[in-house]
């Protein structure tokens, strides 16, 4: 005598478990693209900023500040898509320095850079919905709670003479 069990309903059980599966793997790749997005924009307005404190001539590091914090602050107002944010207070951070490049073998005369580092802080316009979720689990805490709370981006450019 040969024992049948019943599958009924093992579909919509299996179907449910793999769901939550699956809807955990879809929001994770959403808030990675948004966060590389951002990111993106971030490190596009660094670059914006440092080659146009590249192009001052002389030596006024007020003037190449001043240019590069307007441009970088400039090109997310209109690039970024929270452009409405980037005058809040406290939004953005932008910090300019300038130095020597460091070479291998330098030539004669030392070029000199402008570094433009930007951070925006990024829990002003996006709060994470898997961080949380992925924490409930027992013994993953995985993330911290001011994980991902700025995006800092910082580029280079030899200054023109």
């Amino acid at each position: 005598m040969k024992l049948r069990t019943s599958q009924k309903g093992a579909a919509v059980v299996e179907f449910a478990l793999l769901s939550l599966l699956l809807l955990v793997f879809v929001f994770g790749i959403i808030e990675f693209g948004f966060l590389w997005v951002q990111s993106h924009y971030v490190a596009n307005a660094a670059r914006e900023g440092a080659r146009v404190a590249a192009k001052i001539k002389g030596d006024d590091a007020t003037a190449r500040v001043t240019a590069a914090e307007t441009a970088a602050t400039e090109y997310l107002r209109r690039f970024f898509m929270y452009g409405d944010r980037v005058d809040v207070a406290g939004f953005l951070d932008i910090t300019v320095t300038e130095g020597d490049l460091i070479m291998a073998s330098p030539p004669p005369q030392q070029p000199r850079v402008v570094q433009v580092t930007v951070t925006a802080q990024s829990d002003e316009i996006w709060q994470p919905v898997l961080w949380p979720l992925l924490n409930l689990l027992p013994g993953a805490d995985i993330f911290p709670d001011d994980f991902l709370t700025s995006i800092t981006q910082t580029a280079d450019y030899v200054i023109l003479k």
